[in-house]
């Protein structure tokens, strides 16, 4: 018994003394390998450093302008509004130019797996001008370069744009969205702005309603001199987009049209029964009140009068005609002379009717120029 205790605790202290070993060295190869695996970091970090000249200097700065390939791509049109002259829009821009000051060759090493910043090495400095509000930046600001030094930035906008509306023929009208950037740093002296057509586009279904939005977009690059910044380099991408006026027609125009052809009925009852002459005209200025009402908040609230608006106000006018006509033909048939006010009322139908013949002639026309 007591050889069998010795030996049991013999074989104990052994086991211990592995089991102490083995966590010993599984500390010294832990230590080992984040010692490598920082040291790697760091050679890693070291390897994507950039000097400072890069940064202040474009490629190649007593040579031609450098060249700088944009596309443009829109996710989405979602809304457009009228009073804020501004519309919603979320867009992919990519910007590519070459510097070979960062190719391999020239750096001897590769800037391939590197997380660049934009502002760690020279760009054209690129900025959206027509901003209507907060347009949020879903990507950090940062580039991939390749070996050969081809410099790529690519980021997504989301936000309001300005855009100087033309309502003079609103609800007929077409609108012009622009995506315009500039590039306030640099002229076009020293950068070309070059449009990537083939890569630039437009979703096909879109999330805005009440707008058709062409398929068909327009780039445009140009120049422009400004006071303060000198000649600038512009680039602007441009959405056509027309209303689709079958709500205004239907909902606002017939409707009013009604209201107009209510009006007429007066010049058809005899001028002797006062009454119901007043009685319809008195109906139609109330209705027509209430219309205004409902439709005030579906108008742009612009200082000038858009093709709408002069359908909306010559109604209004032949409305009260008709009901200023009524009050004159009754005042002459209740002076006895009943044969005149019916001759009146005889001309001044074919004359109101006439009259807003016109105006929807009129209105079609500007809905087609």
């Amino acid at each position: 018994m007591i050889v069998y205790k010795t030996g049991s605790m013999i074989a104990n202290n052994i086991s211990h003394r592995a089991m102490y070993h083995i966590i010993f060295f599984a500390f010294i190869m832990l230590f080992v390998s984040i010692a490598s695996t920082s040291e790697a970091l760091t050679l890693g970090e070291s390897n994507c450093d950039i000097h400072r000249a890069l940064q202040l200097t474009r490629p190649d700065p007593n040579g031609p302008p450098t060249v700088v390939d944009i596309d443009l791509f829109v996710i989405d049109v979602s809304q457009i509004k009228d009073a804020d002259q501004t519309f919603q829009t979320d867009f992919f821009i990519t910007i590519k130019w070459k510097d070979p000051r960062l190719s391999k060759a020239a750096l001897g090493r590769s800037l391939k797996h590197c997380r660049i910043l934009l502002d760690e090495i020279w760009n054209p400095a690129l900025n959206l001008v027509n901003i209507g509000g907060k347009v949020q930046k879903i990507y950090d600001e940062k580039v991939a370069v390749d070996d050969e030094g081809n410099v790529k930035y690519v980021q997504r906008g989301i936000g309001p744009l300005l855009s100087p509306f033309n309502l003079e023929k609103f609800p007929f009208d077409k609108q012009i969205l622009p995506i315009t950037f500039v590039s306030l740093e640099h002229g076009p002296d020293e950068v070309i702005l070059n449009v990537k057509t083939e890569e630039s586009g437009i979703r096909e279904k879109l999330s805005i309603v009440g707008w058709h939005i062409d398929p068909e977009i327009t780039f445009e690059t140009y120049t422009e001199n400004s006071p303060r910044f000198g000649k600038l380099s512009l680039f602007k991408y441009k959405i056509t987009a027309e209303r689709q006026s079958n709500y205004f027609v239907w909902v606002v125009m017939f409707s009013l049209s009604l209201i107009v052809m209510m009006a007429w009925s007066v010049f058809w009852i005899d001028p002797s029964e006062l009454g119901p002459q007043i009685g319809i005209s008195t109906a139609t200025v109330i209705a027509l009140i209430a219309f205004r009402f409902a439709i005030s908040n579906d108008l742009p609230r612009i200082p000038f009068l858009t093709v709408m608006d002069k359908f909306i106000l010559f109604s209004t006018l032949l409305i009260f005609l008709a009901l200023g006509e009524s009050i004159i033909v009754s005042k002459i048939a209740r002076g006895g002379n009943v044969s005149l006010a019916r001759r009146i009322d005889e001309h001044a139908r074919w004359v109101y009717l006439g009259l807003f013949i016109l105006l929807l002639v009129y209105t079609y026309l500007q809905s087609l120029y």
